[in-house]
């Protein structure tokens, strides 16, 4: 009996995972710090005053090649979407898909950014592009960090097929990051629901601590795991940023689009889980295996 009711309230608190927007936290168990899911947009041209609302009014972005509101064709995923486009030959977020930085409402020690992405049917992966992530102000750029920098946290897609970590931090062994790939192979044309754990390591009198921790999660199961990470040596340093971010490359036009391309995303989310939680918490890594209760978005 008692493994029946262990069951149901499983079963129970995983039905929190497919809840619209308006009762996404009908269990109370997420504390939601940004949610965008395109419903209340006008399909075709991704207008300006929508865009502006949407992000939090980004003081920054790079929207050369302006991203449109397309009718999702999957009906179990909402039914509007945002469509990066890559023209063939494109590289670079100034000639195909583009780029802003979303302000949260806080800064975070701790902090899950989740977002849905699918691919182009038959996409050509070249060697890689860059998809979203999070950064930890102050951040000067694509660059080794300064020692009162914080860090930068972007995905990628590469030629593998595997969505890689591409992170700059206090470490890095390598000028422009370093990259560490997820056990994960994607398909075009399908939809993944993608999340990213970082907890920002803790500090002591001369500066970080090595206990800072990366996790990337595919459809919520653990698939790629890093502690030991410095991303800050001060106390003043957290995670307060979204990176809206995608684009082919890389440098050097082997990078290139090599057709014209595009990746629809939707339902991002940026949360904690609350206090009552049953959930690792600060700079505890994940159980291997992990999978987690997330918060979700059902069809119309």
């Amino acid at each position: 009996m008692k493994k029946v009711f262990a069951f149901l309230s499983l079963l129970l608190l995983y039905s929190c995972t497919k809840i619209k927007y308006g009762t996404i936290d009908t269990f109370n168990m997420f504390d939601i710090h940004f949610y965008q899911d395109f419903e209340d947009n006008t399909i075709g041209e991704y207008l300006e005053s929508e865009w502006e609302e949407d992000w939090n009014y980004p003081e920054w972005s790079n929207r050369e090649v302006p991203p449109t509101i397309e009718q999702n064709t999957d009906p179990e995923n909402g039914s509007k979407v945002m469509r990066w486009h890559y023209p063939n030959g494109s590289l670079g977020p100034s000639e195909g898909g583009g780029q802003w930085l979303t302000e949260l409402d806080d800064s975070y020690d701790e902090l899950y950014f989740s977002f849905r992405m699918k691919l182009k049917p038959d996409f050509v992966w070249v060697l890689g592009g860059k998809i979203h992530g999070l950064i930890a102000e102050p951040f000067k750029g694509f660059e080794i960090p300064e020692w009162d920098e914080g860090a930068m946290i972007l995905l990628m897609w590469r030629s593998d097929r595997k969505i890689t970590f591409y992170y700059y931090h206090q470490d890095q062994d390598h000028y422009y990051g370093n990259s560490e790939a997820w056990n994960y192979d994607l398909e075009s044309g399908k939809w993944y629901t993608v999340t990213i754990r970082m907890v920002m390591n803790t500090l002591n009198e001369n500066g970080g601590n090595n206990d800072g921790i990366l996790e990337g999660f595919i459809d919520g199961k653990l698939v790629c795991q890093m502690g030991n990470l410095r991303f800050r040596n001060l106390e003043s340093i957290k995670i307060n940023i979204l990176e809206i971010t995608s684009f082919f490359g890389g440098d050097g036009d082997s990078w290139r689009a090599q057709r014209d391309e595009w990746m629809d995303v939707d339902d991002f989310i940026a949360f904690n889980y609350a206090d009552d939680v049953n959930v690792p918490r600060g700079n505890t890594l994940s159980p291997k295996g992990r999978v987690l209760l997330l918060p979700g978005h059902d069809a119309e």
